[in-house]
């Protein structure tokens, strides 16, 4: 193999990676917005794809510029959120940065790469985690889960997105 392509990705694996994408994408506007005419449910499954992609984006930035990259619910644009309760809103918005300081606090040399805003919906996102954290090769150093449910589906079952330690993230029904 010559050593000029070895580092990134092969159009296989991204190609694959985005067809992932477009199926959960797919499953999950199907699940938000059974049954109803809502047309916040379509927003739900928008931000439910947000959050989703924001966090395979943070794993593959980190795989391809060879540097730790974390997502943390955002408390400001530039800081993370910090909870004594043991809960993470989410919904509040969250951020994608080079994570080369200390794992989950935007300090020193660490860049922002995306900023999203606070959910103008009724969709609820908490985590037991303020932050995951992917290393170089796109492993996640610290794991979590987020628990997703719409406000005016209380009996609904809620999904969840799991990041593993090898770094999959997965959509799931609870």
């Amino acid at each position: 193999m010559n050593a000029k392509y070895s580092k990134g990705f092969t159009l296989t694996e991204i190609l694959i990676t985005l067809g992932i994408i477009g199926i959960l994408a797919a499953l999950t506007v199907r699940y938000i917005g059974t049954g109803t005419n809502d047309p916040s449910k379509g927003q739900s499954a928008g931000d439910v794809n947000a959050i989703f992609t924001s966090l395979l984006s943070a794993r593959m930035d980190a795989a391809s510029t060879e540097r730790p990259v974390s997502i943390c619910a955002a408390s400001s644009a530039t800081r993370c959120a910090d909870s004594s309760a043991g809960v993470f809103n989410w919904h509040n918005g969250w951020l994608v940065f080079r994570d080369e300081g200390v794992p989950g606090v935007i300090d020193g040399e660490d860049q922002i790469y995306s900023i999203h805003d606070a959910l103008d919906g009724a969709l609820r996102i908490t985590g037991d985690v303020g932050f995951m954290r992917f290393d170089q090769i796109g492993r996640s150093t610290h794991t979590g889960q987020l628990s997703i449910r719409h406000s005016a589906a209380k009996a609904a079952v809620p999904l969840r997105i799991a990041v593993e330690r090898s770094g999959l993230t997965k959509l799931l029904k609870s």
